[in-house]
């Protein structure tokens, strides 16, 4: 981890050697806003968020002409925010739910600017990773069991494969091995 005076929010950058580069305001706050804060960027770590960014930011220069290659790379980086928000909240516990939306609300108040290749504090996102943490349920048996009934019943109704072709079948006489090339002219049977 390291901080910089030049950024207004955290992020993460490296791949082979990630670094977490905070802001220098969030230095002397906080102690649980910055515990969150690093919990959150680890958690981009640990899922190789800087190579999907990458890998994302790549497919988006071959198909920059593609609205929905845009809409791709916008709506997977939402999700990788949104991903990292539920880690948060597994690792911290139900409890930490509001405290957690609090700080992002404070960070999103010391945020300025724009930063295309960063996660974005606009209102819109925040509005909607605050209600996708409030809103967090825990998985139960009966949820994780559906999702592998269905998944099962997707995977069998697109496994299976249609009956196989049968071949035509020639009469002897007009086989294209018994007639040689000229089978397309053999005598009707």
């Amino acid at each position: 981890e390291r901080v910089s005076d030049q950024i207004a929010s955290p992020l993460t950058y490296g791949v082979l050697r990630p670094v977490i580069l905070l802001p220098s305001a969030l230095e002397g706050g906080d102690q649980q806003t910055a515990a969150f804060v690093l919990a959150h960027e680890m958690a981009h770590v640990r899922r190789f968020d800087a190579l999907t960014k990458w890998l994302l930011a790549a497919v988006l220069c071959l198909h920059w002409f593609n609205p929905l290659v845009w809409a791709m790379y916008v709506l997977a980086g939402r999700d990788l925010e949104l991903a990292c928000d539920e880690a948060v909240v597994r690792q911290y516990g139900r409890g930490a739910r509001a405290p957690y939306a609090l700080a992002l609300v404070g960070m999103a108040e010391q945020h300025g600017g724009f930063a295309p290749l960063t996660s974005s504090f606009s209102k819109n996102a925040l509005t909607e990773r605050i209600t996708a943490i409030m809103k967090a349920k825990p998985l139960t048996a009966f949820g994780m069991g559906a999702g592998l009934m269905l998944a099962a019943a997707v995977a069998v109704v697109f496994a299976t494969s249609a009956p196989a072709r049968q071949q035509r079948q020639w009469p002897k006489a007009c086989s294209p091995a018994a007639s040689g090339p000229w089978w397309g002219m053999c005598r009707r049977a």
